[in-house]
């Protein structure tokens, strides 16, 4: 069957599949001793597609489960596979990021421990200007006060690229989730392009 383009409101005109009847109050039959009461199931699809299968035809009797048409899932099936895709980069950025996490703390264990070696060599330095006159001592205890500071800046740098690392991978985490919701989002609209007969009944117009 060529696949035709619906909106609701020419799924509901045309009387493809309009609606299950189950039930009608009015103009039942009625007796002593029993009403007959029929109801009207409305159908009401949620999604704008192409209808690619029909299989319940007008006046026709259907079981509550039974398929009564399909839209093309083509277009929402490529939504499911590209939901999934964000999804599965969005994982792999998180796992960068925490690795991105893990080597600025590092670097920053590594800082403080050269931050460390650095004032002890300043105040190795101090101490030899201390007892010898100035000239050479002098000079090397300016180099090793410069270098305590480098390595104290150093330390400063590290942690504040920890930070940012952090926050990065925070982001991340956060792109999860929102791949997550479109992921379910995508799939919940992929299901619905089966419709099934709510109840027993009769299709109608």
């Amino acid at each position: 069957m060529k696949p035709i383009t619906v909106t609701l409101a020419i799924l509901l005109g045309i009387g493809v599949v309009a609606g299950i009847l189950a039930s009608w109050q009015g103009g039942a039959p009625v007796s002593k001793q029993i009403t007959l009461t029929r109801y009207i199931v409305a159908m009401n699809p949620q999604l704008k597609g192409l209808i690619s299968k029909v299989n319940a035809g007008m006046n026709q009797t259907a079981k509550k489960g039974d398929v009564l048409f399909e839209i093309d899932p083509t277009p929402f099936e490529a939504a499911v596979e590209q939901a999934e895709a964000q999804l599965g980069a969005a994982r792999a950025d998180v796992d960068l990021k925490r690795a991105a996490v893990e080597v600025a703390q590092a670097t920053v264990a590594q800082a403080k421990a050269d931050a460390s070696f650095a004032r002890s060599e300043r105040d190795a330095a101090n101490e030899l200007l201390e007892d010898r006159s100035p000239g050479i001592a002098k000079l090397k205890a300016e180099q090793a006060s410069r270098a305590a500071d480098a390595a104290e800046a150093a330390v400063t740098q590290a942690l504040a690229s920890v930070e940012q690392a952090k926050y990065a991978l925070a982001a991340s985490i956060q792109n999860v989730a929102v791949a997550e919701a479109a992921v379910k989002s995508a799939r919940f609209d992929l299901g619905l392009t089966t419709y099934e007969a709510p109840a027993d009944g009769m299709v109608i117009n």
